[in-house]
């Protein structure tokens, strides 16, 4: 399965199937005024997003997937992508909160490192 990261992007995306198991895993609850999927900021329980890419596991907490929004509300930071052409994954600013990426220009390879937050 191809992935790409888009930087400027708040949301992953995913394809549908994919969607369908977060919603379910979440219980989030899809809100037509808004066209995305809600649940209380609040949730417990609330499951790792995990990608492996190049067989190393990429985890991103709910405090990166959940973004607030209103009256203790949050938007689950995922839409549908659908299952068409191109990359089956957009991994946006919730992954790229979550890690560091790393351009290796002259060997033409991209890495991944976990990012370290610090407390100003």
């Amino acid at each position: 399965m191809q992935v790409y990261v888009d930087f400027s992007n708040p949301f992953f995306a995913a394809p549908t199937d994919d969607l369908n198991a977060i919603v379910n895993a979440t219980n989030a609850v899809y809100v037509q005024e808004y066209e995305l999927y809600t649940l209380p900021c609040n949730s417990t329980g609330l499951p790792d997003l995990q990608f492996t890419i190049n067989k190393q596991v990429y985890s991103v907490s709910p405090k990166e997937y959940l973004i607030e929004f209103q009256n203790g509300i949050c938007f689950l930071a995922v839409y549908d992508k659908g299952n068409g052409f191109g990359p089956a994954w957009m991994l946006g600013a919730p992954f790229t909160r979550s890690y560091c990426n790393i351009f290796d220009v002259g060997n033409k390879q991209i890495g991944f490192a976990k990012v370290k937050h610090s407390d100003f």
